[in-house]
């Protein structure tokens, strides 16, 4: 078939289709499936760009293994946005219309509770990472910071007092030896300089030494480049230890100047650090020191203190126990107070006794004084260790890795008794003879501070605690250099002196029909009970009266009464059977005689009493009577009652006592004790 054939027929063919009348039912059909075919690519166009697109000032894609969220703005002509979906939620269906392009959003329903969302890091793929060609001149190996070494001080002690000479109920505590309860821990830190042109470290051999712990350094920033490099031996390193069963935790060496940064070495890190299990802290290396980027910036204290709380608290957020490094005198200038007390530091600190000798550093032995908390030291760069060849920085830390911070168990604090039990108006000194130890095992004893609260959990003097009886806490405590306080607390016990319950304070007498016996009767059984300060009775009997003699009026014959009205005092003590009256005229009575007994009373001064009494007349008037005893303890109590003899022949007596009885009885209420 020739050409001009060809495109006759086909011309034919045509025509004849046309004038058939079926034409427009497929074109009908075509312009409906060209209409679908376009909508449908349009939506997997918009679907595929909200999935994979990029926003300049939104995206932020993390490096958490758990789950990763995206989302991003497209424009369509009603400026409508979508978002993709997580690993947790359906899958977001998109129906298309003529009009616009809409999102059915669907709800997940919670069935376990959320975990916090760890903060926002930054994708690996946007940060700006050197590569190994660049890293094996990138680095120099550092020189020694003189920054790290400074002079030792003698931290400062106070003075103790002198032990008191009162007899004090205590009761001994025991004291643990020093190895019992130190929480020092050995340890090291690595990174490639470690191993480069070297033998492979042997981390067999390094646990063998006695070495616990090892922070290894996963990555770092150039000093002057800016870009960041995995330390080339990590992976050597940390798989190593781990397979030796040491506690492994990792550091950065950073050279950020800027919270930007900070969260571009963390976010870094992340991605070096997720497939080990690590149960050492993370640690952030700032170190400003000569010559250095950071070093250059001269952050201010609140600038520096934000760069750094900004590593900290990006890894704290995805489960790590963060930690900050540096030198002593860089962290007393940079870091402000808030950031130290929040996390965890590890201070370098080099003393001339473990330069370049081998010498390791052990419980008991002398620390740096900071004014900041530490919880882990590194002592010295030119460590000795076996499986290490040449030097390694050595280190200590003060704590038994839990994740939750530093275990106050390490701290002893011993008083020097587990209780006091004093009398009212003694005294105790309960400073002399604690003991403590602070987490490195030191003696730190004189650094104990107590005081003494009562029962409502308030401060008091000392003096007012010794003179009011009650119950009573001493609370000592010790603030160790790790910023852990311990306290200890132990019972003191003020006893009270004996108290008396009384029918009354006050008696009144007519003396025209009563008789100094009964009116020594009725002053006797005025006692209702006495009991000691943990409520026990006492023995009435055992009460000395004291002042009767003052109620009488001395006969006129000294000879025939055998007292003197200036210089005798007449002293009764109660017997069980009250009607029978005791007492003696004697001259003036000591404490101990006050404190003689129904036994200890003659018959002949039974019968002194009663021709005293024959022989002598009642005064008028108010007088003041005291009751004493003392008790197992020898505790002395007193109560005092107002005795009024009125004769109701005197009038003006009488209306004398009846004003004394009223103002008695207007006191009579309020019961002061006191020893003269």
């Amino acid at each position: 078939m020739n050409i001009k054939s060809f495109i006759k027929n086909t011309k034919d063919k045509i025509v004849a289709f046309y004038t058939s009348g079926t034409v427009g039912a497929y074109v009908a059909i075509g312009a409906t499936v060209v209409t679908g075919l376009a909508v449908i690519t349009l939506s997997t166009v918009l679907l595929v760009s909200a999935i994979t697109g990029d926003s300049d000032n939104d995206r932020k894609a993390t490096i958490n293994i758990n789950a990763t969220e995206t989302t991003t703005e497209e424009e369509t002509t009603t400026s409508q946005t979508t978002e993709a979906p997580s690993t947790t939620e359906e899958a977001t269906t998109v129906e298309p219309t003529t009009e616009e392009t809409t999102v059915e959003e669907t709800t997940v329903e919670e069935t376990t509770t959320k975990k916090p969302t760890p903060p926002p890091t930054i994708a690996v793929e946007d940060l700006d990472i050197g590569n190994k060609e660049e890293e094996a001149t990138a680095e120099t190996e550092p020189p020694k910071k003189q920054e790290f070494y400074e002079e030792e001080t003698e931290p400062p002690t106070t003075a103790k007092k002198e032990p008191t000479t009162d007899k004090v109920t205590t009761e001994k505590p025991t004291e643990p030896p020093v190895s019992e309860y130190a929480c020092v821990v050995k340890g090291i830190d690595v990174s490639k300089w470690n191993s480069l042109d070297k033998k492979a470290i042997d981390w067999v051999k390094v646990k063998a030494s006695g070495v616990q712990y090892v922070i290894i350094r996963a990555g770092y920033r150039g000093q002057t480049s800016a870009k960041m490099y995995a330390d080339p031996y990590f992976e050597e390193h940390i798989e190593g230890a781990l397979s030796a069963g040491l506690q492994v935790g990792v550091y950065f060496y950073s050279q950020a100047i800027t919270e930007q940064e900070a969260l571009e070495e963390a976010s870094f890190l992340l991605s070096i650090i997720k497939d080990y299990k690590l149960t050492y802290p993370v640690c952030f290396d700032w170190e400003p020191v000569s010559g250095s980027r950071a070093g250059a910036a001269k952050l201010s204290k609140t600038q520096a203190s934000a760069v750094a709380r900004k590593f900290l608290s990006t890894m704290e957020g995805y489960g790590y126990e963060a930690m900050l490094y540096s030198y002593h005198s860089a962290i007393k200038t940079y870091f402000n107070t808030e950031l130290l007390n929040d996390y965890k530091v590890w201070m370098a600190y080099y003393f001339k006794a473990y330069a370049n000798n081998g010498v390791e550093y052990k419980a008991g032995d002398k620390l740096p004084s900071t004014s900041y908390p530490f919880q882990m030291w590194q002592y010295s760069s030119t460590g000795v260790v076996p499986g290490i060849q040449g030097v390694v920085d050595m280190n200590v830390s003060f704590f038994s890795y839990t994740g939750s911070g530093v275990p106050t168990s390490a701290i002893v604090l011993n008083p020097p008794a587990k209780s006091y039990t004093i009398n009212v108006g003694g005294t105790v000194d309960y400073l002399t003879g604690v003991k403590a130890f602070n987490t490195a095992g030191i003696d730190t004893s004189s650094s104990v501070k107590a005081s003494i609260k009562n029962a409502k959990g308030k401060e008091v003097k000392d003096d007012v605690a010794f003179n009011t009886a009650g119950k009573y806490t001493i609370v000592y405590s010790l603030k160790d250099f790790t910023g852990v306080t311990k306290t200890v607390e132990i019972p003191l016990v003020v006893r009270a002196t004996p108290k008396f319950t009384l029918n009354s304070e006050t008696l009144t007498f007519n003396i025209s029909n009563i008789t100094y016996s009964e009116i020594i009767d009725e002053i006797t059984k005025n006692i209702i009970s006495v009991k000691d300060n943990e409520g026990n009775l006492l023995d009435i009997s055992s009460v000395t009266i004291e002042g009767l003699d003052k109620l009488l009026n001395s006969n006129e014959d000294e000879s025939t009464s055998g007292s003197d009205e200036n210089n005798s005092t007449q002293e009764c003590t109660t017997g069980e059977d009250t009607s029978t009256e005791e007492c003696t005229v004697s001259e003036e009575t000591s404490i101990s005689e006050e404190t003689s007994t129904l036994d200890e009373t003659s018959s002949s001064d039974h019968t002194a009493s009663e021709s005293t009494s024959e022989k002598s007349t009642l005064k008028t008037g108010s007088f003041t009577i005291t009751y004493y005893i003392i008790d197992s303890k020898n505790l002395r109590g007193m109560q005092e009652i107002t005795v009024i003899l009125k004769d109701k022949e005197d009038e003006t007596t009488t209306e004398s006592s009846s004003e004394d009885n009223s103002s008695t009885e207007t006191s009579s209420e309020e019961t002061t004790l006191s020893i003269p």
